[in-house]
């Protein structure tokens, strides 16, 4: 039953608002890429999955996301162990006390979760032809490349915004410039 507690006291804090979380959660460009690297064959699979209704069976997303998914699950695994570090500073920054008991890995699954969830809802009929068309352009493009892109385009997308609009954590390099 103490675990439980602890799982429901985790959900609690990933499902925060982004800005509480935010404010002392900052995380580097490399931090964060590790963290999108680790969760790109999740967010993959969820894409393909929301998806694949809405899109042809042609399409790339449609048609291969699940054999990239596979592919970039054998090149991130390295990546999970730091990932997991990393979400659960996050996590920790807000309310250690109450997640002595629980692992990193765990917190980064649950992470994951709420990440890939937050994903699924957001992807309409629209939405899946953009994210397909999105896609199948960085498809030949490794993990890191992914993450790396990707991170730079939720840089740009904070610029504007408050600290922890849309996210859990800010990053450090774009509230510096």
């Amino acid at each position: 039953m103490k675990i439980l507690r602890k799982l429901a006291a985790l959900a609690a804090i990933i499902s925060t608002p982004g800005a509480a979380l935010a404010q002392a959660n900052c995380l580097s460009n490399d931090e964060a890429e590790t963290v999108v690297t680790a969760m790109l064959p999740s967010v993959l699979e969820a894409m393909h999955r929301q998806c694949s209704p809405y899109l042809a069976p042609e399409a790339a997303l449609r048609s291969r996301g699940l054999d990239l998914a596979a592919q970039y699950s054998s090149t991130t695994i390295n990546s999970r162990s730091e990932a997991a570090r990393i979400a659960y500073r996050i996590i920790t920054n807000s309310e250690s006390e109450q997640l002595e008991d629980i692992s990193e890995a765990t917190v980064l699954d649950v992470f994951e979760v709420a990440a890939t969830g937050a994903l699924a809802g957001s992807l309409d009929e629209d939405a899946c032809a953009t994210a397909d068309r999105f896609y199948g352009i960085l498809e030949p493009l490794p993990a890191a490349n992914v993450a790396g892109l990707t991170v730079l385009l939720m840089e740009i997308g904070m610029r504007d915004d408050e600290p922890g609009q849309g996210v859990p954590f800010r990053l450090c390099d774009a509230a510096a410039g």
